[in-house]
């Protein structure tokens, strides 16, 4: 339509609810469409979303999360789990992803990435983050204390956008450090590329800062954010982990083991050690090999524990 020579394209988000989910009142029954409505504008808008149970238990999970997550460090309700990191040319563990897991006091274990989602969106993710990275390095404490020399087992932590932008958070690193008695050597802080957007040059220099204290840098999930290839020239990193989707596509798709090969070949040439991650079965891990991968993380590597 066109108002006052301006061209509109008005488009809906509609939510509908049936008559078969035993409402008990015309409330509930609004409650359910609005839901779906919403739901409808979550999945981008302009459609037209009929309601489920599903999206009933969501809205409650949700309102759980922001009731319950604010306390539950307190309730001392998180734990963290390690996924080993494998060297495949001789079988060497070198490395333990922390990984956050949240049992509430029902004993409900919630999904990472809900509640994860939510602690970044209200700023719980910064003292959680703190907690994390204080047990990650008790981690790391103990499993060094009977490593050979030249053989450390590193201790990968993910810090969110949130953690990168706090102008403290170095000093704060080289405290905890010397308060758990772990060697910066054997911390790995681990950032997605959209967590360096949008100011990459602020990023840059928040990651300098981070490497002063004696921690190395992983640039995680590489090849699914929107960094691009001329950001590597020129940020302070040690470690390219890449994302998952390319070994699951490695099958599938034709060119996806060209890129991997290619994603080997720049780790070389960058003189930056490249963690293959996503790996779940044999073949994939002697496939990977074959391409030049040779430290690796994955299920068939080994579970989170």
């Amino acid at each position: 339509m066109v108002i006052d020579g301006h061209h509109l394209q008005p488009s809906a988000s509609i939510g509908i609810v049936t008559s078969d989910h035993d409402h008990t009142s015309s409330a509930d029954i609004v409650r359910d469409a609005d839901l779906a409505m919403y739901e409808a504008k979550r999945r981008g808008g302009d459609r037209v979303i009929l309601f489920t149970p599903d999206l009933l238990a969501r809205m409650h999970h949700a309102l759980i999360l922001q009731s319950e997550l604010p306390d539950a460090l307190q309730r001392n309700e998180f734990v963290l789990h390690y996924q080993p990191i494998m060297d495949v040319s001789d079988g060497r563990v070198t490395g333990h992803e922390a990984l956050l897991r949240w049992r509430d006091r029902r004993g409900v274990l919630h999904d990472p990435a809900a509640f994860i989602r939510n602690a970044e969106e209200t700023g719980l993710i910064v003292p959680i983050g703190h907690w994390v990275l204080e047990q990650a390095m008790h981690h790391a404490v103990a499993c060094n204390q009977a490593q050979p020399a030249g053989q450390a087992i590193a201790v990968h932590v993910n810090l969110s956008a949130s953690q990168l932008r706090l102008s403290e958070l170095p000093g704060q690193l080289r405290q905890l450090l010397e308060r758990t008695g772990a060697r910066a050597e054997w911390i790995v802080l681990e950032i997605t590329e959209d967590a360096l957007q949008p100011d990459m040059d602020a990023s840059i220099r928040s990651l300098s800062a981070l490497r002063g204290a004696g921690t190395r840098i992983a640039i995680n999930s590489f090849g699914s954010g929107q960094s691009s290839l001329s950001h590597l020239g020129i940020m302070p990193f040690d470690m390219i982990k890449t994302d998952r989707s390319f070994v699951k596509t490695m099958g599938t798709h034709g060119h996806t083991q060209d890129i991997l090969r290619l994603i080997a070949d720049l780790g070389q040439q960058l003189g930056k050690d490249v963690i293959i991650e996503g790996v779940e079965t044999q073949a994939e891990q002697h496939r990977l090999t074959a391409l030049g991968f040779r430290y690796m993380q994955g299920f068939h590597i080994g579970r989170p524990a």
